[in-house]
């Protein structure tokens, strides 16, 4: 007999002759007893929930307007810093007072999240991308899914509201409230404290919490709502869900749904509460019927599995063998084999078995070969398992060690990438993990405690359902080539006596930091520096000595603008710095009062051993609207510096002329 035609036997014995038989007896004792009152107990208590829940969102939106209104907040946010800590005290206050409200996180209007937010030194927050806060505000009208945003080291489940701050007209900021999901447990718990209903939240994503909200699932991971995914659906983007006779494993139940309408975005989806009748409920009337159906079910059990027993024991122990067989070589047993002696269907297929077994020991001792043949680094992710794994050559080039092989222990999980690769490299982690072909170049820390740069790839391996099992790729070291491709253009744009910007880098910079003041609202000094009689050095003491004090003067420069602006090299003896003014931070001039000094200082020759002192006239020139180019400014710096020059020289003086 084919082996088809023995499992079609053991279906129709097993599965479904028991279950034609129970269905007939079901089908002519049960009594549908009170559905229509069930429907309408159900429907009164969703009404409640889905009012008390529509009232807390309203809630939410309508404090997160008399927040956005605060006076100090609006100050604070268009740039009066002497606000910043009656705003820390207003945020601390909602968080401390309001049990619902886990942080509150404050943006400025270029999406940078600023210290008065609750909890900023912890760095609790997630990374939240201007457009993905613009985003939500479009697409959901501010309200997120349950933990999208998921703050750091917090235990509790979450949901976020995201709201826009206006002073008058203008935007000046966001704002990120992170909410307790804890703030429906009253709610629910005291509804299905005094009824027989059971109630669960959802949100747009379709994911799923319910008392005591410690966890967040998905819907088909509850087995009461297994079967209604339709229903479910219609929750998140309709106004309600009819009463549904639901069958779960033999037992009827009765799942509503209503939609919260104070959440529907954009598309139409909202959060929404369902609510269903418990299994023992609705079998309490029942009870003589589940006695004689338990009674007819032990019987027809104990048939069953005596019929099942004698059937295995005779025909399927080869096939047992076979599952073993399998097991064996998953475990890594590559010696194993498959002995029973045979005609049947059974045997002959585990004599194929051996020879598939022997094909994938070949293949296997291939790939090994190529990988330990190889330089690059090899990985497999096999996504069944949730297992990581990386080629032996990995250890000796990372100190990194996984502490299992879960992908959420692995390199690419918990690995270190350069501050600046960090939100590119989460990103193509991401992509990873769900299974797409993808590639990137990243700089990570090495067993060195450096960092190189390695090109990532990886490509995925579907099973016949087009899910995917694995993914598989290489790391590729870049890094001689990347730091050739690095110093190149570092040549191209930085002098390569002083190693501070070129003439022409420097204009291009300085532009750029002018469109970022107008933003910033801060005042732009271009400071033009003649070095005075530095002829001097090189007649006197050679050109090797007139290099070190111009790189001394490079490095000076550098060192005194440090990151509130950068210096360059503008021709010969002439210097140029870009210096961003704030009222927290030194004037221009007095700048220029330590450059005059710390260059005075002098620096101790090397070709010459001897200590020298440089001399220089500053002259200081800003953006105006007749000098809003490069160009101008530059001009009206190195005209204010001449002036110094014709009144004897190492001093500074501001551009005043007005240019026509």
């Amino acid at each position: 007999m084919k082996i088809k035609h023995t499992f079609i036997i053991m279906a129709i014995l097993f599965l479904i002759v028991p279950m034609i038989i129970m269905c007939s007896f079901v089908n002519n004792r049960y009594n549908d007893f009170h559905i229509s009152n069930k429907n309408l107990h159900a429907s009164k208590i969703l009404s409640i929930a889905h009012k008390e829940i529509e009232y807390k969102f309203t809630e939410i939106v309508k404090d997160a307007l008399e927040f956005a209104s605060n006076e100090h907040l609006k100050h604070y946010l268009v740039g009066d810093l002497s606000e910043e800590k009656n705003v820390e005290g207003i945020i601390d206050g909602v968080v401390d007072t309001d049990t619902d409200v886990i942080q509150v996180a404050i943006y400025d209007s270029q999406g940078t999240l600023l210290p008065v937010s609750s909890g900023y030194d912890e760095g609790i927050y997630p990374n939240i991308s201007t457009s993905s806060l613009e985003t939500e505000i479009i697409e959901n009208y501010g309200f997120t899914s349950i933990n999208k945003y998921e703050l750091l080291n917090n235990t509790k489940n979450t949901f976020c509201y995201v709201f826009k701050i206006y002073d008058a007209n203008d935007f000046v900021g966001y704002c990120v409230a992170y909410f307790n999901l804890g703030v429906f447990e009253n709610i629910v718990s005291k509804i299905e404290g005094s009824t027989e209903y059971s109630l669960v939240i959802t949100d747009y994503e379709g994911n799923v919490i319910k008392s005591p909200y410690n966890t967040v699932l998905k819907v088909s991971q509850l087995s009461e709502y297994e079967n209604v995914t339709e229903q479910f659906k219609m929750v998140i983007t309709d106004r309600k869900v009819n009463p549904t006779d639901y069958d779960s494993d033999g037992e009827e139940m009765i799942i509503m749904g209503e939609a919260v309408s104070s959440t529907r975005n954009k598309n139409g989806g909202t959060w929404g509460i369902l609510t269903s009748t418990s299994n023992e409920v609705m079998m309490q009337s029942v009870e003589d019927l589940n006695k004689q159906l338990f009674t007819f079910g032990i019987v027809l059990t104990a048939v069953v599995i005596v019929i099942a027993i004698i059937f295995i024991l005779k025909y399927l122990k080869p096939l047992d063998e076979v599952y073993t067989v399998f097991e064996r070589r998953a475990n890594g047993d590559t010696s194993t084999r498959f002995t029973s002696k045979g005609k049947s269907d059974v045997v002959r297929m585990g004599n194929s078995v051996n020879q598939l077994i022997d094909m994938l020991n070949e293949s296997e001792e291939r790939y090994n070969t190529i990988v330990d043949m190889t330089d690059n680094i090899i990985f497999e992710y096999n996504v069944v398992k949730d297992q990581v794994f990386f080629s032996d050559n990995f250890n000796s080039k990372f100190s990194f060690r996984a502490k299992t092989l879960k992908f959420e222990d692995s390199f690419f999980v918990n690995g270190v990438v350069e501050r600046k690769e960090k939100a590119d490299f989460e990103a193509f982690v991401d992509r990873l993990a769900a299974g797409d072909s993808c590639q990137g170049e990243f700089s990570f820390k090495t067993i060195y405690n450096d960092y190189a740069w390695y090109i990532v790839r990886c490509a995925s391996i579907k099973d016949s359902e087009d899910n995917v099992v694995k993914v598989i790729g290489a790391m590729i070291d870049i890094d001689r080539a990347k730091r050739r491709e690095e110093n190149l253009l570092k040549k191209a744009n930085y002098d390569s006596l002083t190693q501070i910007l070129n003439r022409q880098s420097f204009e291009v910079n300085l532009m750029n930091e002018y469109d970022l003041s107008q933003m910033r609202k801060t005042k732009v000094a271009v400071l033009f520096i003649d070095l005075d009689d530095f002829k001097y050095y090189n007649n006197n003491f050679g050109h090797a000595l007139g290099d070190e004090a111009l790189t001394f003067v490079g490095t000076t420069l550098k060192r005194i603008v440090g990151n509130n602006g950068f210096a360059g090299r503008y021709g010969g003896d002439e210097f140029v710095m870009c210096y961003s003014e704030t009222p927290l931070i030194q004037s221009a001039g007095e700048v220029a009062k330590e450059i005059i000094t710390e260059l005075g200082n002098g620096f101790d020759g090397v070709s010459v051993k001897q200590h020298f002192s440089v001399k220089c006239s500053i002259g200081i020139a800003y953006f105006t609207e007749n000098s809003m180019d490069a160009d101008s400014v530059i001009k009206d710096a190195d005209e204010a510096m001449y002036s110094v020059k014709k009144n004897g020289k190492s001093d500074f003086s501001y551009y005043s002329k007005p240019r026509r």
